[in-house]
């Protein structure tokens, strides 16, 4: 991994599929249990929410809207304390899965006495877990429930067969391994409930929480972390500012190479470069004005009010015929102005 696009796309894949079997786990063992129902997906929790107020089951319906809403508080949780849903190689994602450790520990004590709060802790678990990071480069990615992972499989699967479309098959190399982990966690998860019962969750416990202690001593991911900060004091991104992101169009493991091929440059120096010169700027017009980087470096927009900053989409098997890829690369254009 000699750049940062691959340490951050090998990150989201190992660690989403690890994350997978984990919620495939959970979710079998809770459902094998006392109350038997779903804590990791809630469509047909929903559901049934419908046919137990249509029925006037007052105990159904109480307990599934108590674990739908667990799950729901476990997201806000995660987006509290994470930020925007996009994966970011050094964010927060430690931390949460030591909070979600430690539910999966409070599920076990409750289940073992088969109470309602054993549920209500592993709903909180998922909830968190499937919140951390649900975008990757523009792929849906959900670690707790695979109906939208099968829809996109299918959906790439099927724009691939035509040929006015180019698919991103890249995206296959996320969503595959966390469609097959999730089935092998819930294979394990059946495995250990006959022989453990409820003491099984004390697996998915200790298996997060090794989780987010090789997460946290990472030296990429430290590196990765005062990255961000650093980057987010140059920019002024820290208090209530409009969000910019850069979003990148095909593999982003390609971005960084293609790019510097095209322009001969080294990308990091660019960045590097632009960033001095914004820090040096003392004209206080940094909004909506165009700032050029040092060494000709390649001009960067840097407006305040711009939502979506898109760059030139990279086909992918189709040979550059040497002007459009570097026309492209260098015509960003901004969306939500």
């Amino acid at each position: 991994m000699n750049n940062f696009a691959d340490r951050e796309f090998y990150t989201i894949v190992i660690g989403g599929s690890a994350l997978a079997v984990n919620a495939g786990f959970i979710n079998v063992v809770t459902l094998a249990g006392v109350f038997s129902v779903t804590v990791s997906h809630h469509t047909g929790n929903v559901s049934k929410t419908a046919i137990a107020l249509l029925n006037a089951d007052l105990t159904t319906l109480a307990l599934v809207s108590s674990i739908i809403a667990t799950y729901m508080f476990g997201a806000f949780i995660a987006g509290f304390m994470v930020g925007d849903n996009k994966f970011r190689l050094g964010r927060a994602y430690g931390y949460a899965l030591i909070l979600e450790a430690a539910m999966l520990f409070g599920s076990f004590v409750f289940l073992r006495k088969e109470l309602i709060l054993g549920e209500w802790c592993a709903a909180f678990a998922c909830g968190l877990q499937n919140a951390l990071a649900t975008s990757y480069s523009g792929a849906v990615v959900r670690t707790t429930h695979m109906t939208g992972i099968i829809t996109d499989i299918g959906n790439i699967l099927g724009q691939a067969c035509r040929a006015d479309t180019q698919a991103e098959l890249w995206r296959l190399k996320v969503h595959c391994p966390l469609l097959v982990c999730y089935f092998l966690g819930g294979i394990l998860g059946q495995l250990a409930y006959l022989g453990m019962s409820e003491r099984s969750l004390l697996l998915p416990c200790l298996f997060t929480g090794g989780i987010a202690a090789v997460y946290l001593s990472l030296p990429m991911v430290k590196e990765a972390t005062v990255v961000l900060q650093e980057t987010a004091l140059q920019m002024g991104l820290i208090g209530p500012h409009p969000p910019v992101e850069v979003r990148l169009i095909g593999d982003p493991r390609s971005v960084h190479d293609v790019y510097s091929k095209l322009q001969g440059r080294d990308v990091d120096v660019d960045i590097k470069n632009f960033l001095a010169d914004m820090d040096e700027d003392d004209g206080g017009e940094r909004g909506g004005r165009r700032k050029s980087s040092r060494a000709g470096a390649t001009p960067v927009i840097a407006t305040a009010n711009v939502d979506t900053v898109k760059v030139a989409r990279l086909d992918e098997g189709k040979e550059d015929d040497g002007t459009s890829g570097e026309q492209g690369a260098r015509s960003p254009s901004t969306l939500g102005t």
